[in-house]
Formats: C-alpha cells, structure tokens, sequence
C-alpha cells in the first residue's frame, strides 16, 4: 500500500485527461511527458522542485484505470439528471476499422430550462446485427441504470430494415415498452440516399474514377511510380484519396482530387497500357467529370452543414427546402440562359480555360441529373413538417 499526495493524485487525473481528450497511447505520460515535465521544472526552478513531480502516479496501468475513473463519474452524473425526466434516442450501429460492430446511442432530453444531447452508451455487438440483439442490448443497459422506457419520446435510425422495420424492426420493439413513442427517419442518411441516384452516363465516370484509383491506390508500386510522375510534372498533389462508399464525404473528394491530376492520370495510364488512360483527356468525360464534382461539393457541404449538436427537425428541414430550391435555380440557370455554368466553378473554369461551351448533349444529362436529384430530395423530404408551423 502507498499513499499518493491530493495534489498528485489531482495533477494525475488532469494529465489523464488531456491525454484521452488528445487520443495519445496511454504509455506518453510515462514515456514522455512525466520525463518532460521534470527536464523543465528542474532546469527553469530547482531539482528540488523537480523531484516532487516524481510522486504524480503516470504508469499505463493507472492512466487506464483513471479514464475509467471518469467515465463512470459522467455516466453516473448522466443516469442520475435522466431519472424521472422524458428523453429522446439516436441509435446507430456502426463497424470500426477492425471490423467489429458496435452499437452507439446519443440521448436528448430537458435538465431544468437547458436541453443536454450526450453519448448515452457505446456497446461492442457480439453477435449478429437483427433488432432483437440490438434492442437487447440498449433494454439491457435501460434496465441495469433504471431508466424507465415510458419515459421515452422519440426514437431516431437510420432507414436499414433491422432499425426502422415497423413489424420485426427496433422501433416496433422498443414501442412495445414506449407506446407512445415517435420514430424518426435520420434527416443526414435521408440525404445520402436522395443523392445516390444518377443517370448510366454519369455513373460510368464514377465507376472508372474508382477502377482507376483502386488499380493504383491497391499496388504499392504502381502509386510509388504514380508518385514520381506526380513530383517531375509539377502537380500540387502527389496521391490518389481512396474511395469509401460508407464515407459519405469520400466521393466529392475522391472527385475533385482525380480532376485535378487528370493529366498526369493520362500520362501515367498510357505508359502502363490501360484501357482508360484515353478518357482522362476525352472532353465528354471530363465536361461529366467536372460536374461530378461540383454537384458532389455542394452536396458535400449540405450534408455536413446537417450535422451537429443542438439542431432539431425544423432547423435541418429549413436547410433541405434551402438546398431544394437552389437545385431549381441552378438547373434555370443552365437551361434558361444558353448552358451558363456560373454555379459550377469547376465545370465554369474547364469551359474558359480551353475556350469550350456546354452542348446539347452535357446539357440535357446535367439538367436531367439535377431533375432526378430534386425528385428523390422531394421524395425522401416529404412537406410532412407543416404540423409543426405553430412552433
């Protein structure tokens, strides 16, 4: 048995802290900082100083015991505010870059005058991914803190079948214990899902932007000679983004990445004789390529602007109907004033440096794309938020 002084104990779990918050191995304080620290104190104010920084407890084995020091005090702050008061949930499972399936649920609800949005619990999934388990799992850690189900007023997932199946899906589950529950289609993954959608043309870019960068970004050796070509033309980037259709940022950017070392993708696809090097300087494709991008962008942009603590459904649907009507304006633009692609940058900025104008053609499959897109935003948005307009 030791005993730590308060102060140490105290400068131990601040370190701790710093170190979770900063996502560092848990060895750094031992390792690195403690060492620092003393190196410091000792050469600026006294090795008498010094030496008492040796008794803040930093091994691996204490910094791990101390993360979960605070983790139960937050839960244990957060169960006791949740009792008695009504709540709402988000549910997600999600896989983690080893593969392993883990269920995650943030909780809303009203402490005094202020609303508080927290993780509420992170638990790894064992078994399969059915509703059964999932819900298993969230009414075990319900049951185990107390929380009483009825207490429950809305639950909100993603669209996939083992969450929102009204029959056999989470949300009939949990209902079964929060009848008067509401459930609610995730605002973000409805607009992933709108944007999904685009006419053979377009998707045939797509599909060889990520032949090309899989056939590079797989071999070793090919992205180090992709590399070198990059370097001796003078590119400002010297790799491929790898594309991620579960990432849905990664297309935007896998995009405009492509279009911008576009020659260099020519050069370096000729000299190994693939069948696509040509269309990496075909107008068509690069006219198509251009849009892709700019659209994806915007898209981009929404659907991060969607995400965040403290929003609610009237703020999102307003920024959704805001994004719907620029879709309007932008295919006025385009079909209204001779194929003027002012909203596109990039698409603008290929027209003017190689002295190029929109034809019929691109036209008719940017102006139908955009038709298509409004389509399945009005399809996945319905104006089903009119009941809430006395808010």
């Amino acid at each position: 048995m030791t005993s730590v002084p308060t102060k140490a104990l105290l400068a131990s779990y601040k370190v701790e802290f710093r170190i979770t918050q900063s996502k560092k191995p848990h060895t750094i304080a031992e390792e690195l900082i403690l060492p620092s620290a003393i190196d410091m104190v000792s050469t600026m104010i006294g090795e008498s100083t010094a030496n008492q920084l040796k008794n803040i407890p930093l091994s691996r084995n204490t910094i791990s015991r101390r993360i979960h020091d605070i983790s139960d005090n937050i839960n244990e702050q957060l169960i006791n505010k949740l009792k008695n008061k009504n709540f709402a949930i988000q549910l997600d499972e999600a896989t983690d870059n080893n593969k392993d399936a883990h269920l995650i649920c943030y909780i809303r609800f009203m402490d005094e005058i202020n609303i508080i949005e927290e993780l509420l619990f992170y638990k790894p999934i064992f078994r399969d991914t059915k509703a059964k388990t999932l819900f298993e799992i969230t009414n075990d850690f319900m049951n185990c803190n107390n929380i009483n189900w009825e207490n429950c007023l809305g639950v909100c997932t993603d669209g996939a079948r083992a969450m929102a199946g009204h029959y056999g899906g989470l949300q009939a589950l949990i209902r079964q214990k929060a009848p008067e529950m509401i459930w609610t289609h995730c605002l973000i993954h409805r607009e992933s899902l709108a944007s999904q959608n685009m006419c053979p043309s377009l998707k045939t870019v797509l599909q060889t932007v990520i032949k090309v960068v899989n056939y590079i970004k797989t071999r070793p050796v090919k992205a180090r000679f992709f590399k070198k070509i990059c370097e001796e033309m003078g590119a400002e980037h010297t790799a491929l983004l790898f594309y991620c259709n579960s990432r849905w940022l990664s297309k935007g950017k896998v995009l405009v990445r492509v279009f911008e070392l576009r020659q260099e993708l020519n050069t370096y696809l000729s000299e190994e004789g693939h069948n696509d090097f040509n269309k990496f300087i075909n107008i068509d494709f690069v006219i198509k390529l251009a849009y892709l991008c700019d659209i994806f962008e915007k898209l981009n942009i929404h659907n991060t602007s969607l995400q965040g603590k403290e929003t609610h459904i009237l703020q999102l649907y307003d920024k959704v109907v805001a994004f719907i009507k620029k879709i309007d304006l932008w295919q006025r633009k385009l079909t209204e004033e001779n194929g003027k692609t002012t909203c596109f940058s990039l698409l603008k900025s290929f027209f003017e440096d190689n002295d190029l104008e929109l034809t019929m053609n691109s036209l008719k499959i940017i102006s139908d794309h955009l038709m298509t897109l409004k389509n399945h935003f009005e399809k996945y948005f319905p104006d089903d938020i009119v009941q809430y307009n006395w808010i």
